[in-house]
């Protein structure tokens, strides 16, 4: 909920913004991140069974690391403009992007876990 909050929250960025502000909605972003991976973990290992949970931690590591390498990539498209005006407009679309996944995620948690 907090990343989602704090991508959405840099929606209101702008070049001539203020930069605290950016900076507390990257802080939100890093605290859900930081937040969320010991309680997925936790998770995780509630729900597997004793003998598959290297498997399982393996799989969420995978998962995790492919997960972080596609999303900066994918999101990097969107903010690799030629004009710098244009950046702030990729940027908009990647946080809409990242915001609407963290908040899926955080309702696909609460609902399920």
């Amino acid at each position: 909920l907090l990343s989602g909050i704090g991508s959405l929250g840099l929606l209101f960025t702008t070049t001539a913004g203020s930069l605290l502000l950016t900076e507390c909605f990257l802080f939100l972003i890093g605290s859900g991140i930081g937040l969320a991976g010991p309680q997925l973990i936790t998770a995780m290992f509630l729900h597997t069974p004793q003998g598959r949970a290297g498997i399982a931690g393996g799989v969420l590591n995978a998962a995790r690391q492919t997960g972080g390498a596609l999303g900066v990539a994918l999101l990097g498209i969107f903010m690799s403009q030629d004009h710098p005006a244009e950046l702030l407009n990729g940027l908009h679309i990647a946080v809409v992007i990242a915001g609407a996944a963290f908040l899926a995620g955080w309702s696909i948690t609460v609902r399920y876990v």
